[in-house]
């Protein structure tokens, strides 16, 4: 809808006609005593997914677009230039270009730091991710753009068409500084668990986890559509069948004892969680987990990891039934959490699942909110082919234990590499491996 506006009486302007274009676009005011006009255009009737074009570019006035500006008074017109008609003028300069409105797509890539697959509010963004934009032509899948990530994680490709698109991200030579303190080279994490949650505004999109280079699906982008629901979050090493994470129990809430430093007193200590297990060998046959000698772990960083790689007899990097002990190692979930291996809570791999397991691992430290500090990173692949996470827990011991045990456990801080304080007590803490089944008990 179009309107002419006569600004010859002095009063701002007055209405003084109204028309639509027809079939080839051509509008036409006619009969117009001389004086100043305005030709003005209804935005809302334009095409959908349309607006204006730039106005007045080169050199020839019947040729270019006139409008100017989209007002907001009166609302959502767009308005030309007054101009001047003298008596008997025919002026047919007056034209209108629109273009149909551009997409965009974003937005970030953050440290996914309680493994959630959520952007929680004091997670931070890791800046220098590679972000590579394909597009789709109706025969193959193409390059539209690349861009890195900037300091809060965020990337933006701008004047996109109406399409199918997907983003491509790679970590690849990215360093970064955790929101748990230290330096990590990206390469060393995993890409968060796709769609976690139901917003998909601050969940992570991408599908492969353990590559530096990761995906999200197609996208079809409308004219004009603006968005940034397309995130990615990376996050430490952490075993995760059943999409909880590995889970810990507090010192404080721990309801038993067990002798974890292996003086052949029981202590108190932070645990494992019901529905996890710990990685564990039945050393003297008696059908029970005596103490931390028959599970994978000790008071150095390292230990359990050294005790698993004892088992890979032909040295190929993974323990699997093609090593001489394999079938010795067992999963000890203590499903009433009272410390102690009751009937059916020791199973062997094959039982739950578990195929191989690697010995290579990455120290990825992360303090959990029951104060134990997941630290050694590894992966074991299922007899389903589906590739887990496995990780080293330090479980919370008190100070005066381990002093009365004789041992020099290392602190938090040498552990992890950075100087965090659990508040209220002085800790140590020792390790074992914990194995997350993904059992509901």
């Amino acid at each position: 809808m179009l309107r002419a506006a006569n600004f010859t009486d002095g009063h701002g302007g007055t209405i003084i006609a109204q028309t639509t274009t027809n079939a080839n676009g051509d509008y036409l005011f006619s009969d117009l005593m001389p004086g100043d006009y305005q030709i003005d255009i209804k935005e809302s009737t334009l095409p959908t997914g349309y607006q204006f074009t730039t106005p007045n570019q080169g050199s020839n006035d019947n040729l270019d677009s006139d409008v100017l500006e989209t007002s907001t008074i009166p609302l959502n017109w767009g308005v030309m230039a007054n101009t001047t008609l003298g008596a008997g003028e025919h002026d047919r300069s007056w034209d209108a270009g629109i273009v149909s409105q551009k997409a965009s797509i974003g937005d970030r890539v953050w440290e996914d730091m309680n493994h959630n697959g959520i952007q929680d509010s004091n997670e931070p963004g890791i800046s220098g991710i590679t972000a590579t934009l394909y597009g789709w032509n109706g025969r193959n899948q193409y390059v539209v753009a690349h861009t890195s990530t900037n300091s809060n994680g965020n990337y933006l490709f701008t004047n996109l068409d109406e399409g199918y698109y997907f983003v491509k991200f790679d970590k690849a030579g990215v360093r970064h500084d955790s929101g748990w303190g230290g330096n990590f080279n990206m390469s060393d994490w995993y890409w968060a668990r796709k769609d976690a949650g139901n917003n998909d505004n601050i969940d992570s999109d991408v599908s492969k986890r353990s590559n530096d280079t990761t995906y999200t699906d197609w996208t079809y982008l409308e004219t004009g559509e603006n968005d940034m629901s397309w995130d990615a979050g990376i996050t430490p090493i952490v075993i995760d069948l059943d999409g909880d994470g590995v889970e810990t129990v507090s010192r404080v809430d721990s309801k038993g004892t067990f002798d974890l430093l292996g003086t052949g007193s029981a202590i108190k200590s932070g645990w494992v969680g019901s529905d996890d297990g710990l990685l564990a060998i039945d050393a003297n046959g008696n059908g029970v987990i005596d103490d931390i000698s028959e599970l994978f772990g000790g008071s150095n960083k390292g230990d359990g990891f050294a005790k698993l790689a004892s088992f890979d007899s032909n040295g190929d990097g993974m323990v699997n039934v093609d090593d001489v002990d394999f079938s010795s190692l067992l999963v000890w979930q203590d499903a009433n959490g009272n410390h102690k291996t009751d009937a059916g809570e020791l199973t062997s791999l094959a039982d739950v699942g578990i195929e191989s397991l690697a010995v290579a691992f990455t120290e990825l430290p992360f303090i959990d909110a029951q104060d134990n500090l997941h630290l050694e990173r590894s992966s074991a692949t299922l007899t389903n082919g589906t590739t887990v996470d496995m990780t080293d827990v330090y479980f919370n011991v008190s100070l005066a234990d381990a002093q009365a045990a004789g041992i020099d456990s290392p602190s938090l801080a040498e552990l992890s590499g950075y100087d965090q304080v659990i508040p209220g007590e002085v800790v140590d803490i020792l390790p074992s491996f914990v194995v997350d089944l993904g059992w509901a008990v």
